[in-house]
């Protein structure tokens, strides 16, 4: 019985890890567009700078690219350390199956 209630708590873990697992991986796509979309308007900014004489705040723009790329490496991160764990209870799961399984032949 006690297997049972384990066996129910770590799939449990695993349904709901899977679930964060998934809004995780919206958000780094999204962090991933969003770093390419600033890259995309920063070299259409420097080349319009150019050509119309404007002003160009390049130490902002570095300023910025660097928040943008820390908050997909951040995401990127907690996509990986989920994935481990997601791993680590899959395997959990495996072993419990095959405990409850011996047990009951």
């Amino acid at each position: 019985m006690i297997h049972q209630r384990t066996l129910v708590a770590v799939t449990a873990e695993f349904y709901a890890l899977l679930i964060e697992q998934n809004q995780v991986t919206l958000e780094v796509n999204s962090k991933r567009q969003l770093l390419q979309s600033w890259k995309d308007r920063m070299e259409c900014s420097q080349h319009q700078r150019s050509e119309h004489g404007r002003y160009w705040d390049h130490a902002g723009a570095i300023s910025m690219q660097r928040v943008y790329e820390k908050e997909a490496e951040e995401a990127e991160k907690r996509f990986r350390k989920n994935q481990e764990r997601l791993t680590t209870l899959k395997e959990e799961i495996v072993t419990l199956t095959q405990e409850q399984s011996a047990t009951s032949n």
